[in-house]
């Protein structure tokens, strides 16, 4: 039978003379302010339970090779100290309240199982051992970062996200919070919320590996972004990583847009852009699949003049049906350099475009919607 071992006001002189050791099995409940300083560590060998007001004031340490079950009216944990869980077996976080750590290491050789959302403010240090999120969330709000994940230590799940939100400014092409996303930008993209999750997207009848990014500024336009993604071998849903590209769903569209990828490399990464405006970003080698659906779809034909385009001209277009279009130009190298959206209202009117200054030079400009196969119009721009 395994004990439980209470922990009351007596041991808080033994912490303070740096250890306290459970016996193996040994089940610990905390029921009041529990403090371990500086340089002092509990080993627990059994399950960790918190309940009633029980919280740890954490500068020190806590080894643990069981579980945790916060059942209590605190978040577990205050203060910069670290939580490390240790042994062969997944381990779990649970119970009524959500638990909050500053730096969280996981070096369980089978990993950790959320069954609660917990907040990490310091380090996730994935030392070994993956993460299920099961349909949990980690918050790591504003400070929080994840490190050393790697592909056999990865946080994943079918439901469930990593959260972020950061003051990005000026973005300069850091990992954010160690989620594997990478933003550069000369403009202010503010407050931003990312949100990124391990379950399957459908664009169409083609997939997306196992992963997304949720990326939400209080900026998001006129951004001239580029956006960098890492992924794991293990996420790739059986896809074929030399056709990857980036696929983005804006804010108020109806469906998927691909992006432009100009560098791919190892350890796994796509970088693309520039890009205007953020939102949900996957990463698929489904072009070839959304292709043969447009194939099927109608095809629509579109007047565009004038060709050559003259710096200052707007381009015209007729021919555009009732419906939602997306339209991306593209230079010779393939790079995405103008991007907009169009709702056509009443089908017989001319809608009229403008770009920016762009280098003299042969574009192409790529008009898709879901009710029509895309439309590729070759523009010649020129200076007066």
């Amino acid at each position: 039978m395994v004990k439980q071992f209470r922990i009351s006001h007596w041991l808080l002189a033994l912490v303070a003379a740096c250890m306290i050791q459970a016996a193996t099995g040994q089940i610990i409940t905390n029921q009041t302010a529990f403090t371990i300083q500086s340089g002092c560590f509990l080993i627990v060998q059994g399950d960790l339970v918190n309940e009633g007001s029980g919280e740890f004031l954490l500068a020190g340490q806590i080894f643990l090779k069981g579980n945790i079950l916060n059942q209590s009216s605190t978040n577990l944990t205050s203060g910069t100290g670290e939580v490390a869980l240790l042994g062969p077996n997944q381990l779990t976080i649970g119970g009524t309240n959500l638990s909050r750590f500053d730096d969280l290491s996981i070096l369980s050789s089978n990993g950790l199982k959320l069954e609660q959302n917990i907040q990490v403010e310091g380090e996730l240090n994935m030392l070994a051992g993956g993460l299920d999120l099961n349909g949990q969330n980690i918050d790591l709000l504003s400070t929080g970062t994840v490190i050393n994940e790697a592909n056999a230590n990865r946080i994943f799940g079918s439901s469930g996200k990593i959260i972020t939100t950061r003051n990005l400014g000026i973005p300069n092409g850091s990992n954010i919070a160690g989620l594997g996303v990478y933003i550069t930008s000369d403009s202010d993209l503010g407050m931003t919320t990312i949100e990124r999750g391990h379950d399957i997207l459908t664009m169409g009848s083609a997939t997306s590996i196992a992963r997304h990014f949720n990326i939400i500024p209080v900026n998001n336009s006129g951004l001239a972004a580029t956006l960098k993604i890492d992924y794991f071998d293990s996420e790739l849903n059986g896809q074929n990583p030399d056709s990857l590209n980036q696929w983005r769903f804006k804010p108020g569209s109806i469906f998927w847009q691909i992006g432009n990828v100009p560098n791919k490399g190892t350890p796994n990464y796509l970088e693309g852009g520039p890009y205007n405006s953020m939102g949900i970003w996957t990463l698929s080698d489904g072009g070839s699949k959304i292709n043969s659906i447009d194939d099927l779809l109608p095809l629509l034909t579109v007047n565009y003049y004038p060709n050559p385009l003259l710096y200052g001209e707007k381009l015209r277009i007729a021919g555009l049906q009732t419906g939602e279009y997306f339209l991306i130009l593209f230079d010779m190298r393939g790079r995405s350099v103008w991007e907009t959206s169009s709702r056509i209202i009443e089908s017989a009117q001319v809608e009229e475009y403008e770009f920016p200054l762009l280098p003299e030079g042969i574009y192409s400009l790529r008009i898709s919607s879901e009710k029509y196969a895309p439309s590729i119009c070759r523009i010649q721009i020129q200076s007066n």
